[in-house]
Formats: C-alpha cells, structure tokens, sequence
C-alpha cells in the first residue's frame, strides 16, 4: 500500500469518527492544500491536517500552512497524527494535544459505547 493509500485511509477514518461524533464532514481530496478535512456541527468547526506518520523534523510546516488558512472567529484548526495505534489531536492555535486510541475510535465508529 503507498504513502497517499495510507494516508487517505486514515482521512477516511477520522471522517467516520467525526461523522459517529454528530459532526459532517467534508474532505479536499487531492488538493494538497493545507487541510484535509472540514468538520461542523451546531457549535463547532475545524479545518484539520491529517499525518499518518512520525516525523523526525516535527510538524513546522504543516503547523505554519494550517495556521494560514483563514478562519472565521470561533473556528478551530486541528493536526491528527497517527502513530501505530494512537493519534494525537493538536489544537494548533491553543497548543493543547489530546491522545485517542484506534481502538476506542473504532468503537465510537461502531456505534458501541
């Protein structure tokens, strides 16, 4: 499986999760743009950048690229970073990171509690 196969699935997945979580979601495909997916619901919106791998040099630019997206007052801008079985959620602009598990992710996407 290439690179851009991985990486579409973890898009996908993270679309599924979303979805299960009451958001809609709508993905870029192929824009090699700063973000991947837009998420919304009644109260919140996100552009989020989805990486499917570690990086030894960090996420600078990705970070940099998403923080350039010109958003509307209370919008958020997220980087999902999958690494074997966790992802890390980081909110760019206030720096909080948040831990999911595939595992649980795939739980929410089953509909099991």
């Amino acid at each position: 499986m290439t690179r851009v196969n991985t990486g579409v699935r973890f898009e996908g997945m993270v679309m599924q999760y979303l979805r299960a979580r009451a958001f809609f979601v709508v993905r870029s495909a192929g824009s090699h743009g700063a973000c991947d997916l837009v998420a919304w619901n009644g109260s919140s919106c996100f552009v989020i950048q989805c990486k499917k791998e570690l990086r030894r040099n960090g996420y600078a630019e990705d970070i940099a690229a998403l923080k350039a997206v010109p958003i509307l007052s209370g919008w958020g801008r997220q980087l999902w970073v999958k690494h074997k079985s966790e992802i890390a959620v980081c909110d760019v602009d206030s720096g909080v990171e948040s831990l999911l598990y595939v595992r649980d992710m795939n739980r929410v996407i089953r509909g099991e509690k």
